[in-house]
């Protein structure tokens, strides 16, 4: 998808992406008393939600240099600014598009005008996302073993075995990819696009190179946890660190449905069905769950401008002017 389709797409349906974060949002004020969602917004310290903002940006880059990473790995020759480029647009689109993977769209529609190597963009990003996808899980999973008694037997269950079946299933797919994306096992067109492109699938042949990133994924998730819990705790929301940790990734999962702009409302409905079995008040987590979201958009429309800041930097002296 070109930038132009891109904005053509936006125009089309600019009403579609608020209207389920607006149905999600008011089934809030059904479910809970209006006076303790006010409540909750009035415990906000907006000096801290302000400052989360740098620090979003900051564990954002290192998102950037973990998809350089897998980019560089696929035989893409970007070079570290044009990857923080193309990352930040993403986090730009994150604004306009119905779940924060749809921001990949932006990322890679401005990746594939700088390479012709465009099977490496797609590969990088495609691991990119999984692999975040992979960390959420990860952390969630293992704070269900520093909780097991706030949570009950039967959910632990249901969970685990959820976690079973997810991990399988990953296991499956990057077996299929080895297999078939092997230029030997393949013929004719197919054969001849693997072998052009053999430095893009090798990553998904060599597991052993995607251990880094996924330990890159797995920082990056908990210091943006580490964010949400500073700016929760400053507005009077204390609960204990594995709360956060089981709670905060599969909220961020129930976001990714494209059922609301940028998951806006998901995220906030899921927070308080995890968070209010740990004590927490359903005013407050839905207060700091949307001063989360402001801290995003305002990261999404910083990350816009560092990447219109990187194109003129880049661009030649003479045509600055």
């Amino acid at each position: 998808m070109s930038l132009s389709d891109l904005k053509r797409w936006l125009a089309e349906h600019i009403w579609v992406r608020p209207l389920g974060s607006v149905l999600l949002l008011a089934s809030l004020l059904l479910l809970f008393p209006l006076r303790h969602l006010l409540a909750g917004f009035r415990q906000l310290d907006l000096r801290v939600v302000a400052a989360a903002v740098p620090l979003f940006l900051l564990v954002h880059l290192g998102g950037a240099l973990k998809w350089h990473m897998l980019v560089r790995r696929s035989g893409t020759p970007l070079s570290v600014v044009e990857s923080i480029q193309c990352y930040y647009f993403g986090l730009f689109g994150n604004v306009f598009l119905p779940s924060v993977v749809g921001g990949d769209t932006f990322m890679v529609a401005l990746a594939v005008q700088k390479t012709e190597k465009r099977a490496g963009i797609l590969v990088a990003s495609f691991l990119n996302r999984a692999l975040d996808l992979l960390a959420l899980l990860l952390l969630a999973a293992g704070a269900v073993r520093l909780i097991p008694g706030s949570l009950t037997a039967p959910f632990r269950r249901t969970f685990n075995r959820t976690l079973a079946v997810a991990a399988v299933g990953v296991l499956l797919c990057a077996a299929a990819a080895a297999v078939a994306f092997r230029p030997s096992r393949s013929s004719g067109g197919l054969r001849r696009f693997l072998e052009k492109h053999s430095d893009a699938f090798q990553l998904l042949r060599s597991p052993k190179r995607i251990l880094a990133p996924l330990a890159f994924s797995i920082l990056i998730q908990f210091c943006l946890i580490a964010v949400n819990v500073w700016v929760a705790a400053a507005s009077g929301l204390h609960l204990p660190w594995a709360a956060w940790l089981f709670s905060w990734p599969l909220a961020k999962l129930a976001s990714l449905l494209p059922v609301a702009a940028g998951g806006i409302g998901a995220r906030e409905l899921a927070l308080v069905a995890l968070l209010t079995p740990f004590g927490a008040p359903a005013g407050q987590v839905v207060a700091t769950g949307l001063a989360w979201e402001v801290i995003r958009a305002l990261g999404g429309v910083a990350g816009g401008a560092i990447w219109k800041g990187i194109g003129w930097w880049a661009r030649p002296a003479g045509g600055r002017g």
